[in-house]
């Protein structure tokens, strides 16, 4: 009687067994995972530097390209993609969208050696109804503003000015009797 008992719950076993494989295959369909369908920020371009952590050294007329995993909804960039001064005041932005791409650039140019957060908040949506699915900080900080300050000029002109302004010298600040620098 007990060996039927040990037969009985080993075919219980094997069955219960067996019928939990076929619900797990059965779930599974075609074999391939099931497509979860994520609105985020697939990548971050600032200079050529992709997906960097923090942007050191950026230049102050800045361009952030920011590439999407899906279409963005114009609608609801303004308010969920924001740039913050390190004393807290935004810098106000255009955005130029064009699908899943957006290209950034503040309305002024930024403030040399000052550090900055570019903001993407949960309230950005795609143009198919999804909320991105967790908000972003990137850390930038402006370097040295590569534009001349002063006028260039020729090669020509700065020999001729810097004659000019030497013999000026000489002519209102030299000894009156022997001409020497004094």
């Amino acid at each position: 009687m007990q060996t039927e008992i040990k037969l009985i719950k080993k075919h219980l076993y094997f069955n219960l067994l067996m019928v939990i494989l076929g619900l797990s295959w059965s779930c599974a369909g075609n074999g391939e995972e099931p497509v979860v369908n994520t609105f985020h920020v697939e990548t971050i371009d600032i200079e050529g530097n992709i997906n960097a952590s923090p942007y050191t050294d950026v230049n102050p007329k800045l361009v952030v390209k920011l590439i999407f995993s899906d279409a963005v909804s114009a609608n609801t960039l303004q308010n969920n993609i924001t740039l913050r001064k390190s004393d807290g005041d935004y810098v106000p932005l255009t955005y130029k969208p064009d699908n899943k791409i957006v290209l950034i650039e503040p309305g002024k140019e930024l403030a040399p050696y000052t550090s900055y957060e570019l903001i993407i908040n949960t309230g950005l949506k795609s143009v198919s109804g999804n909320s991105i699915t967790s908000g972003k900080v990137y850390q930038i900080s402006t370097g040295i503003d590569p534009t001349d300050k002063f006028p260039r000029i020729p090669d020509d002109e700065l020999l001729s000015l810097v004659q000019k302004q030497t013999f000026r010298y000489f002519w209102d600040f030299g000894h009156p009797v022997s001409g020497m620098a004094r």
